[in-house]
């Protein structure tokens, strides 16, 4: 009786881990914070080289400096969230402390999308097998940090399909690729 329960509870996990980890597939989006409708966004750089790490922050859709972000699978099931194009000097969110950065020379970082409502795009990101969680702190320009997970509004982030390659942020972005 005990090993069927056991079985049935590892099954139940199982199938679990798999519908959040199908809940962000490989693509690009944008991804915007559900309470303030700001963007993840990387900045201020500095012109130096190699590139220092910088905060992950909420701007606002008029700023050019709002990303195209990348997602592809990471390990167990989670997601690696990156801006470029797949090379060695892509912009990585990874983590240092309580802080959620954007780094160049760190290797990339795993992230845990969980579905929290309003959609299947509509997620916690968080770090796997901790309680913290990416969380929106103020407005324009805040750094997002990492925090304990109490399901505040200002911990859940949509993620924007970007259905074309060729995606302009506004009409006044000049695009780079063709």
């Amino acid at each position: 009786m005990l090993r069927s329960a056991t079985s049935f509870l590892v099954l139940s996990l199982v199938a679990i881990q798999a519908a959040v980890a199908s809940t962000i597939r490989p693509g690009t989006y944008l991804i915007q914070d559900v309470r303030s409708n700001l963007f993840l966004g990387i900045g201020p750089l500095l012109p130096v080289y190699p590139p220092m790490d910088v905060p992950l922050r909420l701007v606002p859709e008029h700023i050019a400096s709002y990303e195209k972000w990348n997602v592809r699978e990471g390990d167990d099931g989670g997601i690696i969230i990156f801006a470029g194009k797949g090379g060695p000097d892509d912009y990585k969110i990874t983590s240092r402390d309580n802080n959620v950065i954007v780094s160049v020379q760190k290797n990339p970082e795993t992230w845990d999308a969980q579905q929290v409502g309003g959609g299947p795009l509509v997620v916690a990101i968080k770090l796997p097998y901790e309680d913290k969680v990416f969380t929106a702190n103020g407005g324009v320009y805040s750094e997002v940090t990492l925090q304990p997970s109490i399901g505040g509004v200002n911990q859940i982030f949509r993620f924007i399909p970007i259905e074309r390659d060729l995606y302009h942020r506004n009409r006044f972005t000049f695009q780079d690729t063709c």
